[in-house]
């Protein structure tokens, strides 16, 4: 039996504020070296999924202790992953030739917070179900 809503929702919640520290500190440091959100946005993207795809499969949506990590749900993930990385990447791609530096980095973590609504939806009732 799977955990509550509630407790579902606090899970991913914490899963969610490690990943964006993960992705962002990996899209600033890569943006800071190239200058270019693209090739940034994409490894941070990266490095933020191989924890979120661990953390949500072996804790968030585990059943009784049972992980859900198996390649059903990683090319489920993979499909999500690439559709949302899609949709960030071309909204700093076209924020970039706009926008401060600072303020790139502000929106990146405004994009993924809002991503992540998304992510939770697809990822209880489709990706780990």
């Amino acid at each position: 039996m799977s955990e509550t809503l509630p407790a579902q929702i606090a899970k991913f919640i914490g899963s969610g504020v490690a990943q964006l520290l993960f992705d962002w500190s990996v899209f600033s440091l890569t943006y800071a070296a190239l200058g270019d959100t693209t090739p940034s946005n994409i490894l941070g993207r990266i490095s933020g999924a191989c924890l979120g795809f661990w953390i949500n499969g072996r804790f968030t949506f585990a059943a009784t202790n049972k992980p859900r990590l198996g390649s059903a749900q990683f090319s489920k993930f993979l499909i999500v992953w690439i559709a949302l990385t899609a949709v960030s990447t071309i909204a700093l791609y076209n924020a970039e030739r706009n926008m401060s530096w600072a303020n790139i980095y502000v929106l990146k973590a405004f994009i993924e917070a809002m991503l992540a609504v998304i992510s939770f939806t697809i990822s209880k009732w489709w990706i780990y179900r």
